[in-house]
């Protein structure tokens, strides 16, 4: 008998594309179905990743009303994500969503419910920083200790998102929603992650409008967050200029601190300092300081291209979780802070004011 997890697949643009060329091949899963409102696009996408076009519909109502379909991957355009999420969730299917899994407060909470209602259903956000091994091993160093209490944190997003040709949906706000949910988000996670259990209690935001790409949404953000343990972090956004790939990391702590400049060259990209250094700051990649126990090879999160981005890993991660009939880590409920920061900040930069979030 076929066991395989047979999957419908939601938009084939760059993201989408990165995604599904990581399903053929897997022996415990097929791409049953792939849809997108451009279809001359996703023949294109299909021919490339050696999917059959026996598997292209042009109707998303296909995918969810195929009972042999266990589950969806969504990479569509931003304010599709929730409504198409919903629907494959009501149809019984596992979901995996890029980020932001809506652009809507409303629907972000009929999102986080109703995962929350259906235990048996695997759903995830994709937030690929996640599965980058530098930023698991600094959690495990927050985690042991190693920084005392973490009482301030700065993490930078600055990226230029492509805009090119087919890609200026990514300017209009009826695609995209916000910045924060388009890319900065992944700041707002990593620092979230970090800080946990601690858990966000305030969000205090600005934000600057467009300067000369036509962005309809306010493209620069500045965003502080409080946490319950009386620390404080800082998201420092950027979706325009950039200023190139920006994912600049500072962990401060009572007992150390770490820091990483995704612009630093070789070996001054990473230090960090702690009672094991004599309270020195060390560079870990460098061939002397080797000592102090970073991983001989260790990929960095330091280019926005996607293609070097962890979409192996994290659809892996969505099919294990299938697989293990067991909720993720990255469950809608479980990284709904994530987005309830988001919608928090977009009501404090309008209001000039900051904004409690609701505990639970």
């Amino acid at each position: 008998m076929d066991t395989r997890i047979r999957i419908g697949f939601a938009g084939t643009g760059w993201m989408g594309e990165q995604l599904l060329n990581k399903i053929p091949g897997k022996t415990n899963a097929e791409i049953a179905a792939v849809y997108d409102t451009d279809l001359n696009m996703a023949e294109e996408v299909l021919k490339r990743s050696g999917v059959s076009m026996d598997c292209l519909v042009s109707d998303y109502q296909e995918i969810v009303s195929d009972k042999n379909i266990d589950a969806v991957i969504i990479a569509s355009p931003n304010t599709f994500h929730a409504e198409q999420a919903l629907v494959a969730m009501a149809a019984g299917k596992h979901v995996f969503c890029e980020k932001p899994n809506s652009t809507s407060l409303e629907d972000h909470k009929k999102l986080v419910q109703f995962d929350h209602d259906n235990q048996d259903l695997v759903t995830m956000t994709n937030y690929t920083l996640f599965f980058n091994p530098m930023e698991q091993k600094v959690k495990s160093m927050v985690e042991q200790g190693l920084f005392g209490e973490i009482t301030q944190m700065q993490i930078n997003y600055r990226h230029a998102v492509n805009i090119g040709g087919s890609k200026y949906w990514k300017t209009r706000k009826d695609y995209v929603g916000d910045a924060v949910g388009m890319g900065i988000t992944h700041a707002v996670f990593s620092l979230c992650y970090f800080f946990s259990p601690a858990k966000a209690e305030s969000v205090f935001a600005s934000s600057h409008a467009s300067a000369d790409s036509g962005f309809e949404v306010d493209p620069i953000w500045n965003i502080m967050i409080t946490f319950d343990s009386g620390a404080t972090g800082i998201v420092l956004g950027d979706i325009e200029g950039g200023n190139s790939y920006d994912l600049y990391h500072n962990i401060f702590g009572t007992k150390g601190g770490f820091v990483f400049d995704s612009q630093g060259k070789g070996e001054a990209a990473v230090k960090y300092w702690n009672e094991d250094t004599d309270r020195k700051w060390v560079y870990p990649l460098s061939k002397e300081e080797k000592k102090h126990g970073w991983p001989e090879s260790i990929s960095l999160p330091n280019s926005g291209d996607v293609i070097t981005h962890s979409t192996r890993e994290s659809v892996s991660y969505f099919l294990d979780h299938i697989e293990r009939k067991e909720k993720p880590f990255l469950s809608f409920s479980n990284m709904s802070i994530v987005q309830d920061i988001n919608f928090a900040a977009q009501l404090s930069a309008e209001s000039k004011q900051p904004v409690t979030l609701q505990a639970g």
